[in-house]
């Protein structure tokens, strides 16, 4: 019965009706709080509602019952990352998923991501570099753009914290390798229009 009734919260979730799900994944958790499977979902779902601090609380529980989850992991650290400027705490969180063996698009553009804020510019360009390698150079400019427009709008979020990062990436540019710095610059011409 549990397990039905997991799947038609998925189908709420990916439907567009994260309340709804929630409610029936609260339902699920008050008699199986040991449900990994559950509280990731209710996370997606609290995530959804932009309940950060809450979606962050549900998957910690997801992690305490299945530590291996390693997608779990990645959405506390984008958590971390881009709601709430906890930059070395989310890479800390990342490091821990490539030290288990784990890797995704998704983590790996976090993770550069979270060393251009930190302006950790060579570990920038050795990720890039290798995603340039594994998927060529289309899906690296693809991913040096995405993380250009995800990191200006964390430096509009967090201000300060990440200014002195995205200023280096457009000022500095021998520190940036050519695709992100090309990113970075097609993002803050996009600002200024």
């Amino acid at each position: 019965e549990a397990m039905v009734t997991c799947n038609y919260a998925r189908a709420l979730i990916d439907g567009g009706e994260p309340a709804r799900a929630e409610g029936i994944l609260k339902s699920i958790l008050r008699s199986r709080p040991e449900t990994a499977e559950g509280w990731g979902m209710l996370g997606e779902a609290l995530e959804l509602r932009q309940a950060f601090a809450e979606a962050f609380e549900s998957y910690g529980r997801a992690l305490a019952a299945s530590p291996s989850q390693m997608v779990i992991k990645i959405k506390r650290a984008r958590i971390l990352l881009e709601e709430t400027g906890e930059f070395e705490e989310a890479l800390t969180t990342l490091d821990q998923v490539y030290a288990e063996g784990y890797a995704s698009p998704q983590s790996i553009e976090l993770t550069i991501l979270a060393n251009s804020i930190l302006g950790r510019f060579d570990d920038t360009r050795a990720l890039r570099d290798e995603v340039e390698r594994q998927l060529g150079r289309e899906a690296s400019r693809a991913m040096a753009q995405s993380v250009a427009r995800r990191a200006a709008a964390i430096a509009r979020k967090f201000g300060g914290q990440v200014q002195a990062s995205t200023a280096a990436a457009v000022d500095e540019p021998a520190k940036v390798s050519t695709p992100l710095r090309a990113g970075v610059r097609a993002a803050a011409a996009s600002e200024l229009e």
